[in-house]
């Protein structure tokens, strides 16, 4: 679901600067702090999509044994085919077995966060053949 295209000159570099925070749903540079998921749902609000956070959800099917990314994604979202699909901005890219998400943010990057680190920008070509799926909000 979106609301409006983002038109901010500064997105995404506007969430560069948030520090580590397990957790975490804070993106204020340098005084916030949130993980992977909240980055990503941050770069959502901004990109203008309406999102709720998924990750009560995700923790629920985790815990009951689902540990298939496809098992415990929020009904909200759908499963894009990588390899025969383009992925677009605003697809969110699932790595390292379900433990870390990244966003498709404009000029073919990608949006994350990193527990050394904070929220970082990265070539998309460098992610993407790393990515065990890419998942879309439904319209």
């Amino acid at each position: 679901m979106r609301s409006r295209a983002a038109t901010s000159l500064e997105f995404p570099e506007s969430l560069l600067g948030v520090p580590w925070v397990e957790g975490g749903r804070d993106c204020r540079p340098l005084v916030g702090g949130a993980d992977c998921l909240g980055i990503v749902l941050a770069g959502l609000r901004a990109l203008g999509y309406k999102v709720r956070d998924p990750w009560d959800e995700i923790e629920e099917r985790w815990k009951l044994g689902r540990n298939q990314v496809e098992a415990w994604m929020p009904t909200d979202w759908r499963l894009v085919d990588k390899d025969r699909e383009d992925v677009h901005v605003g697809d969110v890219l699932i790595l390292n077995h379900g433990q870390h998400c990244v966003l498709v943010v404009p000029g073919q990057r990608v949006l994350g966060g990193r527990e050394k680190s904070g929220s970082y920008l990265a070539q998309l070509r460098h992610v993407l053949p790393f990515a065990q799926g890419a998942w879309r909000l439904r319209a």
